[in-house]
């Protein structure tokens, strides 16, 4: 895991990245995908997830627990 911080003075909030074998223990992982610049992405998982996974790393994404995508109107519709 690496936690990095915005610099001070930044707008940016600030972030933790997890690495996708962390992610691999995790019990439950939960994936948002808001808006019409998501479709894509969502399209490509669900119709093809070998192929969206060379491009996407949340097509990767693995755990033995429970793994939940929330789609929004705009995410969903293709």
């Amino acid at each position: 895991m690496l936690h990095t911080r915005a610099p001070k003075g930044s707008d940016s909030p600030n972030r933790l990245s997890v690495t996708l074998p962390l992610l691999a223990h995790a019990r439950n992982i939960l994936v948002l995908a808001a808006g019409r610049s998501k479709q894509h992405v969502v399209n490509a998982v669900i119709t093809n997830p070998e192929a969206a996974a060379a491009k996407y790393p949340v097509a990767r994404v693995r755990t033995s627990g429970h793994l939940t995508w929330l789609v929004d109107e705009d995410a969903s519709s293709g």
